[in-house]
Protein backbone atom coordinates (compact mmCIF):
# COMPACT_ATOMS: atom_id res chain seq x y z
CA UNK A 1 0.00 0.00 0.00
CA UNK A 2 2.98 2.36 0.37
CA UNK A 3 4.31 3.62 -2.92
CA UNK A 4 7.97 4.46 -3.61
CA UNK A 5 7.18 8.19 -3.83
CA UNK A 6 5.49 8.15 -0.43
CA UNK A 7 8.48 6.38 1.08
CA UNK A 8 11.18 8.53 -0.54
CA UNK A 9 11.31 11.26 2.16
CA UNK A 10 11.72 8.58 4.84
CA UNK A 11 14.79 7.05 3.19
CA UNK A 12 17.02 10.01 4.11
CA UNK A 13 19.82 8.72 6.34
CA UNK A 14 18.40 5.20 6.16
CA UNK A 15 19.94 2.16 4.52
CA UNK A 16 17.17 -0.38 4.80
CA UNK A 17 13.60 -0.61 3.56
CA UNK A 18 12.66 -1.78 7.04
CA UNK A 19 13.86 1.45 8.69
CA UNK A 20 12.25 3.67 6.05
CA UNK A 21 8.90 1.87 6.38
CA UNK A 22 9.16 2.10 10.17
CA UNK A 23 9.70 5.87 9.98
CA UNK A 24 6.81 6.19 7.52
CA UNK A 25 4.39 4.22 9.69
CA UNK A 26 5.36 6.14 12.83
CA UNK A 27 4.79 9.49 11.12
CA UNK A 28 1.91 8.80 8.72
CA UNK A 29 -0.03 5.94 10.35
CA UNK A 30 0.67 6.10 14.10
CA UNK A 31 -2.74 4.66 15.07
CA UNK A 32 -2.61 1.64 12.74
CA UNK A 33 -2.46 -1.70 14.60
CA UNK A 34 0.66 -2.76 12.68
CA UNK A 35 2.44 0.46 13.65
CA UNK A 36 1.50 0.09 17.30
CA UNK A 37 2.57 -3.55 17.36
CA UNK A 38 5.90 -2.87 15.64
CA UNK A 39 6.65 0.03 17.99
CA UNK A 40 5.89 -2.18 21.01
CA UNK A 41 8.37 -4.73 19.70
CA UNK A 42 10.97 -2.07 18.88
CA UNK A 43 10.65 -0.55 22.37
CA UNK A 44 10.97 -3.90 24.14
CA UNK A 45 14.15 -4.22 26.21
CA UNK A 46 14.46 -7.91 25.33
CA UNK A 47 14.06 -7.26 21.59
CA UNK A 48 16.62 -4.44 21.71
CA UNK A 49 19.15 -6.67 23.49
CA UNK A 50 18.48 -9.52 21.05
CA UNK A 51 18.90 -7.29 17.98
CA UNK A 52 22.01 -5.74 19.54
CA UNK A 53 23.42 -9.22 20.11
CA UNK A 54 22.58 -10.17 16.52
CA UNK A 55 24.19 -7.02 15.11
CA UNK A 56 27.43 -7.51 17.03
CA UNK A 57 27.47 -11.18 16.03
CA UNK A 58 26.98 -10.39 12.34
CA UNK A 59 29.08 -7.23 12.02
CA UNK A 60 31.84 -7.75 14.56
CA UNK A 61 32.24 -11.01 16.46
CA UNK A 62 29.92 -13.10 18.61
CA UNK A 63 29.66 -11.47 22.06
CA UNK A 64 31.55 -13.44 24.66
CA UNK A 65 29.41 -15.93 26.56
CA UNK A 66 30.40 -17.37 29.92
CA UNK A 67 31.24 -21.06 29.93
CA UNK A 68 32.53 -21.31 26.35
CA UNK A 69 36.21 -21.43 27.27
CA UNK A 70 38.86 -18.74 26.99
CA UNK A 71 37.82 -16.19 24.40
CA UNK A 72 39.10 -12.79 23.42
CA UNK A 73 37.41 -9.66 22.18
CA UNK A 74 38.68 -8.23 18.95
CA UNK A 75 40.30 -5.08 20.27
CA UNK A 76 43.63 -3.40 20.71
CA UNK A 77 45.51 -4.93 23.62
CA UNK A 78 47.47 -1.78 24.46
CA UNK A 79 45.97 0.01 27.45
CA UNK A 80 46.90 3.63 28.11
CA UNK A 81 46.52 5.03 31.62
CA UNK A 82 47.94 7.94 33.61
CA UNK A 83 50.72 5.67 34.85
CA UNK A 84 51.80 4.51 31.41
CA UNK A 85 51.10 2.00 28.68
CA UNK A 86 50.54 -1.71 29.30
CA UNK A 87 49.78 -4.75 27.24
CA UNK A 88 47.22 -7.24 28.53
CA UNK A 89 47.41 -10.91 27.61
CA UNK A 90 46.43 -14.32 28.93
CA UNK A 91 43.30 -15.42 30.71
CA UNK A 92 40.83 -14.19 28.12
CA UNK A 93 38.36 -11.32 28.32
CA UNK A 94 35.35 -10.98 30.59
CA UNK A 95 32.18 -12.50 29.07
CA UNK A 96 29.33 -10.14 28.22
CA UNK A 97 26.56 -12.64 29.02
CA UNK A 98 25.98 -15.86 30.87
CA UNK A 99 24.13 -18.60 28.99
CA UNK A 100 21.11 -18.06 31.26
CA UNK A 101 21.06 -14.29 30.57
CA UNK A 102 21.31 -14.87 26.82
CA UNK A 103 18.53 -17.46 26.82
CA UNK A 104 16.42 -15.22 29.05
CA UNK A 105 16.24 -12.19 26.78
CA UNK A 106 16.29 -14.08 23.47
CA UNK A 107 13.46 -16.35 24.69
CA UNK A 108 11.29 -13.33 25.54
CA UNK A 109 12.16 -11.60 22.26
CA UNK A 110 11.10 -14.67 20.25
CA UNK A 111 7.67 -14.63 21.89
CA UNK A 112 7.34 -10.88 21.32
CA UNK A 113 8.29 -11.34 17.67
CA UNK A 114 5.71 -14.13 17.28
CA UNK A 115 2.99 -11.90 18.76
CA UNK A 116 3.97 -9.08 16.40
CA UNK A 117 3.94 -11.43 13.42
CA UNK A 118 0.48 -12.66 14.38
CA UNK A 119 -0.95 -9.11 14.31
CA UNK A 120 0.68 -8.38 10.95
CA UNK A 121 -0.56 -11.63 9.39
CA UNK A 122 -4.10 -10.91 10.64
CA UNK A 123 -3.95 -7.50 8.94
CA UNK A 124 -2.79 -9.04 5.65
CA UNK A 125 -5.53 -11.67 5.81
CA UNK A 126 -8.07 -8.87 6.21
CA UNK A 127 -6.58 -7.06 3.18
CA UNK A 128 -6.79 -10.25 1.13
CA UNK A 129 -10.44 -10.77 2.11
CA UNK A 130 -11.26 -7.35 0.64
CA UNK A 131 -9.81 -8.67 -2.63
CA UNK A 132 -11.92 -11.84 -2.46
CA UNK A 133 -9.26 -14.16 -1.07
CA UNK A 134 -10.28 -15.99 2.08
CA UNK A 135 -7.72 -17.76 4.22
CA UNK A 136 -8.64 -20.02 7.11
CA UNK A 137 -6.57 -22.50 9.10
CA UNK A 138 -7.77 -25.29 6.81
CA UNK A 139 -7.88 -23.78 3.33
CA UNK A 140 -7.61 -20.80 1.03
CA UNK A 141 -10.40 -19.82 -1.38
CA UNK A 142 -10.50 -17.22 -4.11
CA UNK A 143 -13.77 -15.57 -5.16
CA UNK A 144 -13.54 -14.53 -8.80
Amino acid sequence: EIGPDELKPFRVGTFSDQAAIGKYLKKKRPDHSITKTLLNLKDSAEWSKTIGYRNVWVHEQPPLVEGTGIVYERRKRWEVSVTGISLSFGGGDKPKYSVDELIGFVHQAVFQFAETLEVIVEQYIEMLQISGITITADEMTVDL
